[in-house]
């Protein structure tokens, strides 16, 4: 079977494999890394290997410069995704990033999203046509939702790359998605999946992670 994948492949045979499809009729396989010498094993063994950002500030008792973990709060909203304590510098792009603009990837694809249900409400239930029409409107909620997620994951990882202590705003989420006026933003944002990506993201660096 012809696939791709980031990471190696197990030098031992997995135990057991899970096959699952999409929407789009996407297939994957997805089973238990246990081998040890695994390159992402061997990063989450490895933690305490990553160097924690640090800034150096100016202690009044003992009148000296110490340098202490970078820490950083977070706003979080449905106008803009997360809102920084105090910006971040990107050297890379010779910047101060402040905010992260919310992307409304549902919006973008409201067009074609209604025309693939329309067409789909049209067809025989179960008939050939049916079959194509279902997985047309499947590949489109699909590429929505590999955009939010390459979008939150991209900007997760450059959050926990230079914060040691990330504090984030302890929002209710469920309570967003039951209030008819902010639901359909609200999942549209996805705040609950950008928290999970930044929590991952520390995982693996070895940094923290406080809800306020």
């Amino acid at each position: 079977i012809t696939f791709r994948d980031r990471q190696d492949l197990p030098a031992a045979p997995p135990e057991m494999i899970t096959l699952s499809r999409n929407a789009a009729g996407q297939f994957f396989a997805s089973f238990a890394n246990k081998d040890p010498i695994s390159r992402t094993n061997a990063k989450l063994r490895n933690v305490n290997a990553h160097v924690l950002p640090c800034e150096q500030l100016y202690d009044s008792n003992t009148k000296s410069v110490v340098s202490v973990p970078v820490t950083r709060g977070g706003d979080v909203g449905l106008k803009t995704l997360i809102t920084y304590s105090q910006p971040l510098a990107l050297a890379e792009k010779d910047e101060a990033k402040k905010e992260v603009k919310r992307v409304r990837f549902l919006a973008r694809q409201e067009k074609r999203k209604r025309l693939s249900d329309k067409s789909v409400a049209r067809k025989k239930h179960g008939s050939k046509r049916w079959l194509k029409a279902k997985i047309k409107q499947g590949r489109i909620h699909t590429q929505i939702a590999n955009q939010r997620r390459d979008y939150l994951r991209k900007e997760a990882k450059i959050l926990v790359e230079h914060t040691s202590i990330v504090c984030l705003e302890d929002l209710n989420v469920r309570f967003m998605l039951q209030n008819k006026h902010l639901s359909k933003a609200a999942s549209d944002a996805s705040l609950g999946a950008f928290k999970r990506y930044i929590q991952w993201e520390a995982i693996k660096c070895g940094h923290l992670v406080i809800e306020c």
